[in-house]
């Protein structure tokens, strides 16, 4: 079946941003091949993430007056730049995965649209979920806590959800898993799935990593710091590059975490099922294709102060401003009367 609209839905963790950046740098070489990927707004990150919130009620529902407004008129330029276009249309955004897609299918008609899904193996997945929301954001959970608490990784309830309102013979689900797409990455294989005569080594960017996350004895820093910040996300996103410099530099700081085995296991159990209906219905196997093999190492609660030290360090080597804020933020925790605080710092101090 020919189709006009090629809507790339996720999920998260996939190579989402590498792809978007990717389709956003050659606009004019998918032109080429009759593809269009149309323009999204500048703080967008080469994603059309607005296209999922305006198709996401329970989003757009907690936007001010002014953020509505302003997602109106992206909306509508969007709806502008594909107007009477003779080229086939690319969106992209992981957000895209908790729409509602009667919602999408208003911009993007069934019968006309394909949807395309990469699905990764639910332990995988919630590493590098965990590893990202402990580096970015202030998660202080143990991973087996993180694994445990979370949720809508049931593919097979996901994708039926899409299939109902499109049909399943146009859902396109991809594994993501280098030994299964073309030549090992999600931006070859995405555009191999449009067109296989389109030529990947003309595309800027198109082998990047975009979202390299913390690991190692960082991400434990991080995560018993996370439980004494305050909730700034400017403070936030401060600490956030000196933790990905010290990241990207050394190689220790880049080892993924592991469950325990008895999490794991329960994990697998958990969703071999709904794993299986999906394997069944698009790949049309009783193989079991999810690659379980794991990556890192499993980390115990156990914490060693020297490292902790030592990382505090090479933390005022290379930002004494976030070295300064996290003593500042240590400091002030010490005078308060927050019971629940207290024991956090005390637990804090402890390590160092």
């Amino acid at each position: 079946m020919s189709h006009h609209n090629f809507v790339h839905i996720g999920t998260p963790k996939t190579g989402s941003t590498a792809l978007q950046i990717c389709l956003d740098k050659n606009r004019e070489l998918l032109k080429q091949h009759g593809f269009f990927y149309p323009e999204p707004p500048e703080s967008s990150g080469g994603s059309h993430k607005f296209l999922a919130y305006y198709t996401t009620p329970k989003i757009t529902f907690t936007f001010s007056a002014d953020k509505k407004k302003q997602l109106k008129a992206e909306v509508d330029h969007f709806k502008s730049q594909i107007e009477g276009s003779a080229d086939k249309i690319i969106v992209s955004s992981e957000w895209f995965y908790g729409s509602n897609p009667k919602h999408v299918s208003r911009l993007f008609p069934k019968g006309d649209t394909k949807i395309i899904i990469y699905i990764r193996d639910q332990i995988n997945y919630l590493v590098s979920y965990y590893q990202e929301m402990v580096g970015y954001l202030a998660i202080s959970d143990s991973l087996d806590d993180f694994g445990k608490n979370a949720r809508n990784l049931n593919f097979s309830k996901r994708i039926d959800r899409w299939a109902k309102v499109f049909g399943s013979e146009n859902i396109e689900v991809r594994l993501y898993d280098r030994a299964r797409m073309h030549k090992g990455n999600i931006v070859d294989d995405f555009l191999h799935i449009l067109d296989p005569k389109i030529d990947v080594a003309k595309f800027r960017g198109a082998r990047e990593d975009k979202n390299p996350s913390i690991g190692g004895d960082l991400l434990s820093f991080k995560r018993h710091l996370n439980a004494i910040l305050n909730d700034s996300s400017v403070q936030h996103q401060k600490l956030r590059r000196v933790f990905k410099t010290l990241s990207a530099q050394m190689q220790e700081y880049q080892i993924k975490p592991m469950f325990s085995p008895e999490v794991e296991r329960a994990l697998k159990q958990k969703y071999y099922a709904s794993n299986q209906a999906v394997f069944s219905k698009y790949f049309q196997t009783d193989e079991h294709l999810f690659d379980y093999e794991t990556r890192g190492e499993y980390v115990s609660h156990d914490v060693d102060g020297d490292k902790f030290r030592r990382i505090l360090e090479q933390i005022k080597l290379k930002d004494e401003q976030a070295y300064c804020y996290i003593m500042d933020e240590i400091y002030a925790c010490i005078g308060s009367k927050d019971d629940a605080l207290l024991r956090r710092i005390k637990t804090f101090l402890s390590f160092l």
